[in-house]
């Protein structure tokens, strides 16, 4: 498996700019067996646009519960890979579904080969239950963790028997049926717009903290009910109207109109507005 590499200082790409590295990748694929510049290069822009993307593995590693995050984020990044070595701007989709995709089938390979690899027996199930039950009970009494000699002679079991099914505790591994249970929830399409919704949230919230002032960024913020991640505001967790707005800011109606207008006319008119366009 490939070795995850993101660590980089480069700025996030605007859409057009990678759209504009995808077809440096499609120019450079016919090359990249036969001349080592080219292959290079197209590693070059292939890792861009994986950094550029890589918050959705993070995402969509999110709604799998019961695995290590490290592990599901490996496999989910193999999933980035294939996607932007296969996607193609003829494709007629967006990139961020094209790749959703691809990261969901690799996690849930993974998932699967995981649990097929540590299969768990069920009377291992059962009597991993009953060692917890005793565990605790034994640390609520005595005010310390027992031994596993301690555990065996209260369970009346062999020693050996505690140890593997204590040592089972360190590997994350579900049983069978929570497995089937985590993919079917997953293949669920909507997932694809969740992480889409996250994504144009933490964009404008961004976008908002950088390129308006305090004022403007409040009446944006209450107008449209945007909330500020890093510095939650109750008034962002609805929307409110212009006369609302007016009232908490103590600003005529008017001017908060005149204001908003104003504002809309240098969101458009800035740069770095492009990337809010993607989600239109």
């Amino acid at each position: 498996m490939e070795e995850i590499n993101i660590e980089s200082n480069n700025e996030l790409l605007t859409g057009e700019e990678q759209n504009a590295y995808f077809e440096k990748l499609a120019s450079l694929r016919p090359f990249i067996d036969k001349d080592e510049k080219s292959y290079n290069e197209y590693i070059y822009y292939r890792n861009r646009i994986c950094e550029n993307n890589y918050r959705l593995v993070t995402y969509i590693v999110g709604f799998f519960k019961g695995y290590e995050f490290s592990e599901l984020a490996q496999a989910g990044y193999e999933g980035l890979i294939d996607a932007v070595e296969n996607f193609s701007l003829n494709k007629g989709i967006k990139f961020s579904t094209y790749a959703t995709y691809h990261i969901k089938k690799k996690i849930i390979m993974f998932i699967r080969h995981f649990n097929r690899d540590f299969y768990i027996p069920q009377y291992m199930l059962e009597f991993k239950r009953r060692l917890n039950i005793a565990y605790y009970k034994f640390m609520s009494i005595n005010g310390r963790e027992p031994t596993n000699e301690e555990l065996a002679k209260i369970l009346n079991v062999n020693i050996e028997l505690v140890e593997v099914a204590m040592a089972l505790n360190n590997r994350k591994i579900i049983p069978e049926a929570e497995c089937t249970r985590l993919i079917e929830e997953n293949k669920d399409e909507d997932i694809d717009d969740l992480i889409i919704v996250k994504m144009m949230q933490e964009d404008v919230d961004l976008f908002l903290s950088n390129h308006l002032n305090e004022t403007d960024e409040l009446i944006i913020r209450m107008l449209f009910g945007i909330q500020n991640r890093h510095n939650p505001n109750p008034l962002f967790q609805e929307q409110h109207s212009l006369q609302e707005v007016a009232s908490i800011l103590n600003i005529s109606y008017q001017g908060v109109n005149h204001r908003r207008e104003r504002i809309f006319n240098r969101i458009l008119k800035n740069p770095a507005s492009e990337k809010l366009k993607e989600y239109l």
